[in-house]
């Protein structure tokens, strides 16, 4: 069995609860994602969406979870 080696891409973003800019990773292998991680400033959860463009460019979208 082989496993793919995860290719995160680390990008920040406000969050829609607090304001404050919390880091978030993005898996470049997945044209379109959605997850849900916590904030890193108030720990209040936020829904993460992120489409990888053809330049290899990343669309993020959040709200609160």
């Amino acid at each position: 069995m082989r496993y793919s080696k995860l290719e995160l891409m680390e990008t920040q973003l406000a969050c829609p609860a607090c304001g404050e800019p919390t880091a978030v990773s993005v898996d470049e292998q997945h044209v379109r994602q959605t997850s849900t991680q916590d904030c890193d400033v108030c720990c209040r959860p936020v829904q993460i969406r992120a489409q990888m463009k053809d330049d290899g460019e990343v669309d993020l979208d959040c709200e609160r979870a």
